[in-house]
């Protein structure tokens, strides 16, 4: 339909529509996310010899994490803690995430898994994911005629 009848509700009440975007959007957030986490959102920066990868991970311990790389791929894996079942209080709304991720991410070059380099630092894991270099660059002398290389 391409225009809207007089009658409808929210050409007279706007809040009535605001109430059911804001409505929509609460439904969205509430959905499973079926295994992704808020927290595993990343950051990548280009350097001349691969890429550096940054990414949040709050609470989550070094050796709680684990970095597998597979030629063009790098699966990151980890487990955030479960709250303390100490408090006797019961949990209203968390946003904190939990339990166990995976992303695997893939990339447009080959990844050299032997100069890999990861370090956690105050919640943020950096990653130095270097290209592999299969045949570095050679620089071939042209000679004048008459002259063999």
């Amino acid at each position: 339909m391409l225009f809207q009848p007089l009658a409808d509700r929210r050409l007279f009440s706007p809040f009535q529509a605001l109430q059911e975007i804001q409505a929509e959007f609460e439904r969205l957030l509430a959905a499973p996310d079926h295994g992704r986490s808020s927290a595993m959102a990343c950051a990548f920066y280009t350097r001349d010899d691969g890429l550096l990868l940054r990414t949040p991970l709050p609470g989550v311990a070094p050796e709680k994490l684990t970095l597998e790389v597979d030629g063009d791929a790098l699966t990151l894996a980890g487990r955030f803690e479960d709250e303390p079942d100490a408090d006797p209080s019961c949990a209203q709304h968390v946003e904190r995430p939990r339990g166990s991720f995976t992303r695997t991410l893939r990339f447009s070059f080959e990844i050299d898994a032997a100069r890999v380099q990861a370090k956690l630092e105050r919640g943020v894991l950096e990653v130095t994911i270097p290209r592999l270099v299969k045949n570095p660059p050679v620089k071939i002398q042209v000679l004048p005629e008459g002259r063999r290389n």
